[in-house]
């Protein structure tokens, strides 16, 4: 999920500098893709979120624990909430609601890169050393890829 953050973040910062209005009045399908890949990874990793971190944490004996991804939980759903909205007026649409609004298209997307940014950060501080706490004590759920193994399966 670290990994996930990193990468997002990564999208972030090479769509940054392309959020002025004389690029997008230029042209802003390039953008817009890129938007589109961005929003679609972020999806991505919010539905994963949703079931292999909060589906568990919110099962979690400790309460402060449950307590804190609660309040996670009902941020990220309120992110995903935003990001749908955003999707549907500026990254599903063809080019023309951008070339109507550039103003108002780089002002949303400023505040959803930020809202995405702070969002990561708390997740990364608060949430994720629960979900190492709760990996070491019972000796699953690792939030990093898993290595892959060339181990053959006996079929017989």
């Amino acid at each position: 999920m670290r990994q996930q953050h990193r990468d997002l973040l990564q999208l972030l910062r090479e769509v940054s500098p392309l959020l002025d209005t004389e690029r997008v009045a230029r042209g802003c399908t390039d953008i817009r893709l890129r938007l589109s890949a961005f929003v679609r990874k972020l999806n991505v990793h919010l539905t994963l979120e949703e079931r292999f971190v909060y589906g568990r944490l919110l099962h979690h004996p400790d309460e402060r624990v449950v307590a804190t991804t609660v309040r996670h939980h009902e941020d990220m759903r309120q992110l995903k909430d935003r990001l749908s909205h955003y999707a549907h007026r500026w990254t599903l649409t063809t080019d023309h609601a951008i070339e109507m609004a550039p103003s108002s298209f780089i002002e949303e997307t400023k505040i959803l890169f930020d809202e995405v940014s702070k969002r990561f950060h708390l997740e990364d501080e608060e949430l994720y050393p629960l979900v190492e706490q709760a990996r070491i004590a019972s000796g699953t759920w690792p939030l990093h890829a898993m290595p892959v193994t060339n181990a053959k399966v006996d079929a017989s």
